[in-house]
Formats: C-alpha cells, sequence, structure tokens
C-alpha cells in the first residue's frame, strides 16, 4: 500500500509539472526544453503564486524523496537509504535504528574493563593533540578542529569528541612522539600508540553497529595507525570499514535541506562534510597505493566540499589555542579541496588505466591521458598563491603544501607510467628514455624530480 500511495503521488507531481510549464514535454526517457520558448517565457515559468508554491513544495518534497531518504537517529545522526533499496519509500518513523548512544556505552564500558586500559593525563593528551593537529590532521583533513577542541574542552557534550575518536587520534599521534610513556615497550619505539588502539579498538566492535560521523573518523584513523606499523591489510580494512559506514551515514549525499529545516545544525552539516572529503582521500590513496580498486566513486557524490574559513574557538585558554591551531583552518581547508579535485580529476581514469580489464583501445588510453594530464595541470598552475611553493621564499612552506605538490606529481607519473615497455605489452609502449625526448618519458622525468626535491625538504 505505501508503494502504491508513494507511486500515485509522483504521478500526481509529474502530471502538474507537465500541465503548469509549458517548456518541458515528456518523454519514455528524457524531457527538453521545446523549440521556439524565448527567455522572457523561460522566467516567466518561475513566477508563480503563493499558493502554487506551497503546491510545489510538498512536490518537490516528495519527488526529492524518492531520490532517496534520511532517517534519524537517537543521537541525531542521519541514516541514507537510496532508491533501490525500498527503504526510501517508508515513513522515516517506521525504519528501526539501533541506538548510537547505547553503543557508545557499552564500547567504552569494554574498554574499561581492559586489564591495561590507560587514560592519560591532560598533559600528555594535550602533547599528543598538538602533534595531531600540526602533523596529521593539516594534511589528511579529517576532523573539523574548531568542533572537536570546543567540544573536548568547554561543551563535552560527546559531539564532536568522543571516547572512541579521542583515543584514536591518540593513537596515531603518539607516532609523531619521542616520549616512551607511549610504548608499551620503552626500548621499542614501533609499540608507540598501541594501548589507545586497543582502547579505540574495543571501543569500535560496538560503535560500529550504530555509527555515528565520529565512529567514521576513528575508524580511519585507526586504518592509518594500523598502516604506520606495516600491518597494511589490516588498516585497508579499516579505512574500508570508514567508507562503508560514511554510506550508511549518507556523508556523500547533500544534507542542507535538513539543517534548513532545523533537524541538524550547520556544524553538523560541516563535520560531515569534513569527515567525507577526508575518507574520500585515504580511500583513493591508499587504494593507489596498494593497487587495489577504490570504494568511493564520484558520480554518487552531492555532498558540498568543506567550507573555507576560520571560526573562533570560545572560551579557549591561550595555551589551548596556541596548541590547537599550529596553522589556519582556513588554508588547510583549502589544501585539502585541491587536493580533492586534483583526484577528481585524475583518478577515474588512472583506474581505467590499472585495470585488470580496461575497456579502452590504444588510442582513446592516449586520448583520455593527455586531456586529464592538461585538466589536472591547468588545475595545479591556477593554485592559489598561498599554495604555491618558491625556493626564494623568505617564509616556510606548510608541510601539507608539500604533501598536495607530491600527490599531483604522483598523480602526473601514474598517468604515463603504463605506456613504458617494461610495465606494459601495449602496441603504443615505448622505453622509457632518460633524456625525455617523449611526453611520457618527459613528464614522469620531471615529476619524479620534483617529487624528490619536495621529499627532501620534507626530511628536513
Amino acid at each position: 500500500m505505501a508503494l502504491e500511495a508513494r507511486i500515485q503521488t509522483l504521478e500526481k507531481s509529474l502530471a502538474l509539472a507537465t500541465q503548469t510549464n509549458p517548456l518541458f514535454v515528456h518523454d519514455s526517457n528524457y524531457r527538453l526544453p521545446r523549440e521556439g520558448v524565448s527567455t522572457a517565457a523561460l522566467e516567466a515559468t518561475f513566477e508563480q503564486s503563493p499558493s502554487d508554491d506551497a503546491t510545489q513544495g510538498e512536490s518537490v518534497d516528495d519527488l526529492a524523496d524518492a531520490l532517496g531518504c534520511f532517517t534519524i537517529g537517537d543521537a541525531g545522526e542521519l541514516r541514507f537509504f537510496g532508491t533501490s533499496s525500498n527503504f526510501d519509500l517508508m515513513p522515516s518513523t517506521s525504519l528501526k535504528v539501533a541506538s548510537s548512544v547505547q553503543a557508545r556505552h557499552r564500547g567504552i564500558a569494554a574498554a574499561q574493563e581492559m586489564p591495561t586500559y590507560f587514560e592519560p593525563t591532560d598533559e600528555l593528551r594535550d602533547h599528543l593533540l598538538g602533534l595531531f593537529w600540526k602533523w596529521q590532521n593539516s594534511w589528511q583533513y579529517i576532523v573539523p578542529r574548531e568542533s572537536f577542541i570546543v567540544d573536548l574542552y568547554v561543551e563535552k557534550s560527546g559531539r564532536f569528541c568522543t571516547p572512541l575518536l579521542l583515543n584514536a587520534i591518540l593513537a596515531l599521534s603518539s607516532r609523531y612522539s619521542p616520549r616512551p610513556e607511549l610504548r608499551t615497550d620503552p626500548g621499542d619505539a614501533n609499540t608507540a600508540g598501541h594501548i589507545f588502539a586497543d582502547q579505540a579498538k574495543a571501543m569500535l566492535h560496538y560503535e560500529y553497529e550504530a555509527p555515528t560521523t565520529s565512529t567514521v573518523q576513528a575508524a580511519a584513523l585507526l586504518g592509518l595507525f594500523w598502516a604506520s606499523i606495516d600491518n597494511e591489510g589490516l588498516g585497508f580494512m579499516y579505512i574500508g570499514m570508514a567508507t562503508r559506514m560514511a554510506m550508511n551515514l549518507g556523508l556523500q549525499s547533500d544534507c542542507t535541506q535538513y539543517a534548513a529545516r532545523g533537524i541538524i545544525s550547520e556544524e553538523d552539516v560541516e563535520a560531515r562534510n569534513v569527515a567525507f572529503w577526508g575518507i574520500y582521500v585515504l580511500d583513493k590513496l591508499y587504494c593507489l597505493g596498494m593497487g587495489r580498486p577504490a570504494s568511493i566513486q564520484e558520480y554518487n557524490i552531492t555532498t558540498a566540499k568543506p567550507k573555507i574559513l576560520d571560526r573562533p574557538a570560545a572560551l579557549l585558554s591561550v595555551e589551548q589555542r596556541k596548541m590547537s591551531q599550529p596553522w589556519p583552518t582556513s588554508h588547510i581547508t583549502e589544501n585539502a579541496i585541491k587536493t580533492c579535485e586534483i583526484m577528481i580529476v585524475t583518478s577515474e581514469v588512472i583506474d581505467q588505466l590499472y585495470a585488470q580489464r580496461s575497456s579502452w583501445t590504444d588510442r582513446e588510453r592516449e586520448d583520455r591521458v593527455m586531456e586529464t594530464h592538461l585538466r589536472a595541470a591547468r588545475l595545479f598552475d591556477q593554485l592559489p598563491k598561498s599554495l604555491k611553493m618558491s625556493e626564494s621564499s623568505l617564509y616556510p612552506v606548510p608541510p601539507y603544501v608539500y604533501h598536495l605538490h607530491i600527490q599531483y606529481h604522483h598523480a602526473i607519473i601514474l598517468l604515463h607510467r603504463p605506456f613504458f615497455k617494461v610495465l606494459s605489452r601495449g602496441r603504443n609502449c615505448v622505453e622509457f628514455d632518460p633524456e625525455g625526448k617523449d611526453v611520457h618519458s618527459k613528464s614522469c622525468k620531471a615529476s619524479a624530480i620534483k617529487n624528490c626535491k619536495d621529499c627532501s625538504y620534507i626530511q628536513e
């Protein structure tokens, strides 16, 4: 009955749109503007009476629901169902969503029962957070800094700073610290952070039953932690869990209409966007590094990128503010957005180039690579001055800007490398020319030299 009612509603909406809008004619596959309609007529169709606005508003809501729907959990977290599931045809109130609050409490209790449970002092916690904001989150931007630190130090609501996320952050940032108390074996630096990772793992075991945005962020950071101790397989699994939970929450989908209705806050929307695009970058980086298919496809993304702005962190002490903001958030965000744009431009073609069953001919492959190289180069050349590097600059370049440049040149190498005979047996392959006389050798050589220089600067 619910399905029949929804179909009838959509049919009425479509009929109403066809009757009231002379610009469109319905076809079995698509609708196109009729020929001969003037610009004035186009503008006139958007001039509606107040009563028409109300009717159309209901119709738009019905049609929007047909494209997918969100449900709301007890922690105010959205869950997404696409149209192929048919769950989008059911009222939100009829869908049972597991309790995020109860799952979080069970996870905390399980971690606290561990014989090795360790809660750091405020000084040690802030030391590790300072390392995280400076070296990790500035490049792989996953956690909205202002929301997290205000929740940690002031509000203590658990919306943006949860025990799971905090332990995941402390685990990964321990890899940057020389302090022996962070190691399970004081003489082995490779054991740094394990105690926090084990606690986060115990909490995650319960939270992934009813994830929130912070659960997604924590799983991604744990994936990076496992990768940092040379356990790439476990890291790959955790990043995969993060992407699946992100899809479960619909982080890839635009939810601004829910913020406009007051269902979720603008701050929650921004946290979702930061988390999603951070997961997007991790998914691409990890899969490129492992030579595996990516989980997130660009055609499924409708959400906006994070906003480039600096939000004041109210009520923090001078020391807390200094420790938490080694770089301006607006600059970090801008850098993260450009990283995403480079990946959006290059990832689809790179996926096809290295696919085991590529459908391209040699000619198509050459054309797509050159077209993508030009698009990426244009984007790179148009970087804002704050993200460019110059050997004559009097100011040190932030490390995350180096990472942006390294990622661009890495993408260029990946685009041209399949054309060398040593790596491929295609008919149009060439021998690598150290002199760079062909475009593929020249592109790879130039980018490799750039990356070597950038890596040496980071080490210094």
